[in-house]
């Protein structure tokens, strides 16, 4: 519960970079883990490792925005039945909204890591193939 006062957008702002922060630190952690794993596989330098981070964003944004439009009307988890007793009919279809862009963020933003991670490894070893043409060439 944030309160409903002059300092709204500031703490939702606050609440917002918290928990970015916080999955930013893991995205990072997994894309540095997948960078060096198999130290026979030569690593990416950072830079060329930041360049897989956009697009986990664009798979979060992608993803929360076809959630947001699709999941309040389809009701997967019937979670509309389950809060129409908490909230009127108007919170009901705001919350299902915000809910279901935070759900497809998050699944958006896994399926965009686990890509990512798959491209980086991918980029390691054909690294490691483009060195061994160079060596037999």
């Amino acid at each position: 519960g944030v309160p409903n006062d002059d300092q709204y957008w500031p703490s939702v702002a606050q609440i917002g970079f918290q928990a970015g922060f916080v999955a930013g630190a893991v995205i990072g952690g997994l894309l540095l883990v997948t960078n060096s794993v198999n130290r026979q596989i030569a690593s990416l330098p950072i830079l060329r490792l930041c360049c897989h981070i956009p697009w986990i964003a664009v798979a979060a944004v992608a993803t929360g925005t076809i959630s947001g439009l699709f999941l309040p009307k389809l009701n997967p988890l019937g979670l509309r039945e389950q809060m129409s007793g908490l909230l009127t009919q108007d919170e009901l279809m705001r919350f299902m909204t915000v809910w279901s862009v935070h759900a497809g963020l998050y699944c958006g933003g896994c399926i965009g890591t686990l890509g990512s991670c798959a491209r980086v490894w991918r980029a390691r070893r054909y690294v490691v193939l483009r060195e061994l043409r160079v060596l037999v060439g």
